[in-house]
């Protein structure tokens, strides 16, 4: 039972801009609907709120632009970056700990991410109804998963709150604010 809700169907999508595929994992719908359920029952996450991560913000990419806005006004360098494989890459030990330490917070999830992310599960591809391969996935978090988002944002809020006021981060896409930073790195 478990392996027929957490197992995937892969599905490459084409992002023509920039000239490559990106695998989206298709879950099941009863698994999707309990996610989503169990995400809007929590309470928010102070944690998150603090590290000024934009997670559940409305228009998060608005207010993204607005803080580099502002620093490039002040005269600061921004350096942005899109983290290439983020969220296939994310350590699943460091969410678990973290969601480990917030059990009040996030007890409704913890059983269905310990069903999709303890351990490995599959993802296959097919071609029509034919099964043609399938890939075992055992880090990270799964694009195109209701989950996914929040899986990756506890893995990174951390980082987030050590440098709050010096990174701006929109789920995978970051912003580096530097003051001077740069110049120092060129030795100017």
């Amino acid at each position: 039972e478990k392996a027929a809700l957490s197992d995937g169907i892969l599905v490459p999508l084409w992002y023509p801009d920039a000239k490559k595929y990106r695998p989206i994992i298709l879950l099941d719908a009863i698994l999707k609907l309990a996610l989503h359920l169990s995400m809007s029952s929590i309470k928010d996450d102070p944690n998150i709120a603090a590290s000024g991560h934009t997670l559940g913000m409305r228009r998060a990419s608005t207010v993204a632009i607005h803080a580099v806005q502002a620093s490039l006004s002040a005269g600061d360098y921004v350096v942005c970056m899109d983290a290439t494989n983020a969220y296939n890459t994310m350590k699943r030990t460091v969410v678990f700990e973290y969601l480990r330490k917030r059990a009040v917070i996030y007890g409704p999830l913890f059983r269905l991410f310990n069903m999709l992310y303890g351990g490995p599960s599959v993802a296959r591809l097919f071609d029509g109804e034919q099964s043609v391969g399938h890939i075992v996935c055992s880090e990270g978090t799964r694009q195109g998963c209701v989950s996914g988002q929040l899986f990756f944002v506890c893995g990174t809020v951390e980082v987030s709150r050590t440098f709050k006021g010096s990174l701006v981060q929109v789920v995978d896409l970051l912003a580096a604010l530097c003051r001077g930073c740069l110049l120092s790195l060129l030795g100017q």
